[in-house]
């Protein structure tokens, strides 16, 4: 099916869309910023984007990228958009090929692909701050209890290993007590 109307893709998929929706789902095929509220339809104007370029002629299917920041929200954004498209029949859903995923996964298959021509390697992993985080404190909390352990065993006294381990957690969050 082709659309040539808003009104066309509205009964396909048999969402009464609103003005400011339609002006969203329609828009010229350039860069833009829509804000909306939670609950106010987002996902579903996107997938209905999606099918308006798809069914308009405008792109095909596998030239969609849909980018979130959550791996939930993609999944959901990826369904939709495959649901849409086949409720709308402006693609089969088991050959539609677009991606969505979140931009920390796109960023990664971004140095797949390509980081060997910046000298990093394809198999490098990219490390969302959560996983910094963690590392961080995995290595703080070795860090202090090799310390704790190394001064305890050759002074013996409590009062050291309590005076080392606040050392310690000073000097890796940068305020050193001397």
């Amino acid at each position: 099916m082709r659309f040539t109307d808003p009104d066309q893709l509205s009964h396909a998929l048999g969402i009464a869309f609103s003005d400011q929706q339609l002006s969203a789902i329609t828009a010229p095929l350039e860069p833009a910023v829509i804000i909306a509220g939670a609950g106010s339809g987002k996902t579903t104007v996107m997938a209905a984007r999606v099918v308006w370029l798809v069914g308009t002629g405008q792109v095909a299917a596998h030239q969609v990228l849909g980018l979130t920041f959550t791996r939930k929200a993609a999944v959901k954004l990826d369904q939709e958009v495959r649901e849409a498209l086949a409720v709308a029949g402006v693609a089969d859903p088991d050959e539609v090929g677009q991606q969505v995923m979140t931009y920390d996964a796109f960023a990664g298959q971004l140095v797949s692909d390509f980081g060997v021509l910046l000298g990093q390697e394809p198999t490098s992993r990219l490390i969302t701050d959560a996983t910094r985080y963690r590392l961080a404190a995995r290595v703080a909390t070795t860090s202090c209890m090799c310390a704790i352990i190394g001064i305890s065993s050759r002074t013996g006294p409590w009062a050291d290993a309590r005076r080392m381990a606040r050392n310690c957690v000073a000097n890796i969050s940068g305020r050193a007590r001397q």
